[in-house]
């Protein structure tokens, strides 16, 4: 039996004191989620820097005006 519970938010896994875990398989599932959701956050911080960048050359160039 895998765990019993999972969380909210990633449904990664939550054991009971009565689960019997399969390692393997939770183990590995829980790091793939976990893999997956922190390259889209290194992503989104990635375009959110070249986004402010762009803004603040348009600012730069708005200013020289």
């Amino acid at each position: 039996m895998a765990s019993t519970n999972k969380t909210t938010n990633y449904e990664l896994s939550q054991f009971l004191g009565t689960d019997k875990p399969a390692w393997l398989s939770d183990y590995n599932t829980d790091m793939s989620k976990i893999d997956t959701q922190m390259k889209a956050n290194a992503d989104a911080a990635t375009a959110a820097g070249g986004t402010a960048t762009a803004a603040s050359t348009a600012i730069g160039t708005l200013s020289n005006l």
